[in-house]
């Protein structure tokens, strides 16, 4: 049975969140970031069950809509909720929305997709940051910080082919973030790591999109196999690892600089 307030919430979801938005005139901002995290924070009591998972189906739910514009602010607001809970990224429908989302003929929405896990990314990144500036806190908010980061480095790479798939994509954005994504979650990886390879491949054929995307790829390449942080010294697997992707920039990239660069 729900509460009150659970019964408040609920209806709001479902009135105001989805019915209200078909009329324009009448639709301001939706629920906006600081609101949907402090929502769903306080509903991570066991008490609240029941609400937060209303919260989190009518989000899923309105990422389906026929309207791209309520699409991409769904996305949007569901990534806010996972930067809160990590955890949630192992839900079946979660993971479901954001492969097919990834797919969805709106660029605006495909970008909402990426950016979802890019906030993923930003909380290994974090974690990492923390760890080389000495920073601890003893409290719960920093432990559960932590604990999302960790999970969320966990996660990540079982999205490589998602993001993979949008490196090649028509809108210019989704291809800079799918690129961006890729290269941070690739120097995360071990150089052995069977995605490592093809997604290499995959950036590189990107390269003569801009300057920057060079650039990155190119660091990104040089942290895999080059960086001290990695083996002190090279493999002949990794050497072999390397040689394939010079020869696939030969056949692949139409720049003799790149080559050269590489």
């Amino acid at each position: 049975r729900y509460t009150s307030q659970e019964k408040m919430l609920i209806d709001f979801l479902n009135s105001e969140y989805s019915a209200g938005l078909d009329k324009t005139s009448r639709c301001p901002a939706l629920i906006s970031k600081y609101c949907v995290l402090r929502l769903y924070r306080q509903l991570v009591s066991e008490a609240m069950k029941a609400a937060r998972k209303a919260v989190l189906t009518a989000l899923v739910t309105n990422t389906a809509s026929a309207m791209a514009t309520l699409r991409k602010s769904a996305m949007r607001s569901l990534g806010i909720v996972i930067e809160a809970d990590v955890n949630l990224v192992r839900e079946p429908s979660v993971e479901y929305v954001i492969q097919v989302r990834s797919l969805d003929d709106s660029a605006l929405v495909r970008q909402m997709s990426l950016d979802l896990l890019g906030r993923l990314l930003a909380r290994t990144q974090e974690a990492e940051d923390e760890e080389k500036g000495d920073e601890h806190d003893d409290n719960e908010e920093a432990e559960r910080n932590d604990q999302n980061a960790a999970l969320a480095a966990e996660i990540l790479p079982g999205f490589i082919k998602v993001v993979r798939g949008r490196v090649a994509d028509t809108s210019m954005m989704v291809r800079r973030k799918a690129i961006w994504i890729l290269s941070r979650i690739l120097v995360q990886q071990p150089a052995d790591h069977p995605d490592v390879m093809p997604t290499c491949v995959e950036l590189m054929k990107r390269v003569n999109d801009s300057e920057m995307i060079k650039k990155v790829v190119l660091d990104t390449f040089e942290k895999i196999f080059f960086s001290e942080a990695r083996d002190a010294e090279p493999t002949e697997k990794r050497a072999m690892q390397f040689a394939k992707l010079v020869d696939a920039a030969a056949r692949f990239v139409n720049q003799k600089d790149f080559v050269e660069d590489l």
